[in-house]
């Protein structure tokens, strides 16, 4: 890309899910360039569109970029990945076609680690995190539903060399729509989203409860808590300074989400598994070589382990 290409970035979605058909959807309809990689539901949406209801209106997209072979693809500015890090084991060899010297690569996927693994694979590439709190679901082939607003907060793994790009992909989301808030410590973002996702996506499947039964429980709002506390000392250990005040918001936060399934309860209901290497795992491993034990993130971590390995075997 170069300062003239700033206003017509070109996207391509892989991973046409919730996060990736509401962000694909909503840029398609300002009229941006974007393309879209889907599985399942490829010749659905090749002949019916992609629908999104959302909470900020609802779009009906009839003739979509849709490819169901990463090769097919046309060339992007920027590739957004938004499958699940569960399959993250074929995302070099899906990539390697796609990415060109100048390709940005802009992750939406749950956890820790994703974009140090993604530089490693691209180290001439510029690499992206956006850590995102968006509500949404995918309800049945190309329709994807939008209940809560939410905003994303995107910076570069380097700021050094990515911050303008970031800032330039930030200006075609909110022109979507899509409220955005522009770091330079995503990694810090990273740890402070995971004190959302491991209580609440874990204690989802193993209580089998929406958001709100767990929020409205007095222990178990007390042990989500207690489980945020522990992230907070594990992120301090590894560099990463997190207000203890911190909990309190997402707890109230949570009080007054529409009540939801998690991404980790929906997984564990169509039987597929569940994304822990990233969510969990590797958090407790940096904290771990820090020398802080997570111990009711480890917990957590074991019995969905048990539950994952039982569901798939």
């Amino acid at each position: 890309m170069t300062q003239a290409d700033s206003q017509a970035l070109s996207y391509t979605i892989i991973g046409t899910g919730a996060l990736g058909g509401t962000y694909g959807i909503k840029l398609a309809n300002t009229g941006a360039t974007v393309h879209f990689l889907a599985n399942s539901d490829y010749a659905y949406i090749k002949k019916n569109g992609l629908r999104l209801d959302s909470i900020d209106g609802n779009i009906h997209l009839r003739n979509v970029s849709v490819f169901k072979d990463a090769k097919d693809l046309p060339g992007a500015d920027v590739i957004c990945i938004c499958l699940k890090s569960t399959q993250n084991g074929q995302l070099k060899t899906m990539l390697e076609p796609l990415v060109r010297q100048d390709t940005v690569l802009l992750t939406f996927q749950n956890g820790l680690g994703i974009e140090e693994e993604l530089q490693s694979m691209f180290p001439r590439s510029i690499v992206v995190g956006g850590v995102c709190y968006s509500g949404a679901n995918k309800v049945s082939e190309g329709y994807i539903r939008h209940d809560n607003r939410g905003k994303i907060i995107l910076g570069p793994l380097h700021p050094g060399r990515g911050l303008t790009t970031a800032r330039r992909i930030s200006v075609d989301f909110e022109r979507a729509g899509v409220p955005v808030t522009l770091t330079e410590d995503i990694v810090k973002e990273r740890w402070k989203k995971l004190m959302w996702n491991i209580p609440f996506n874990s204690l989802s499947v193993i209580l089998n409860s929406a958001t709100d039964k767990i929020i409205m429980n007095p222990g178990m709002k007390q042990f989500s808590r207690e489980v945020m506390q522990e992230l907070i000392l594990g992120a301090g250990a590894c560099g990463y300074r997190i207000e203890k005040e911190y909990a309190d918001e997402l707890i109230h936060l949570t009080e007054n989400l529409v009540p939801h399934k998690t991404s980790m309860m929906l997984d564990f209901e169509n039987k597929k598994h569940m994304e822990l290497q990233y969510l969990l795992q590797v958090p407790l491993q940096k904290a771990q070589e820090r020398g802080v034990l997570m111990e009711k993130v480890q917990v957590l971590e074991s019995i969905l382990s048990f539950i994952d390995s039982s569901m798939m075997g």
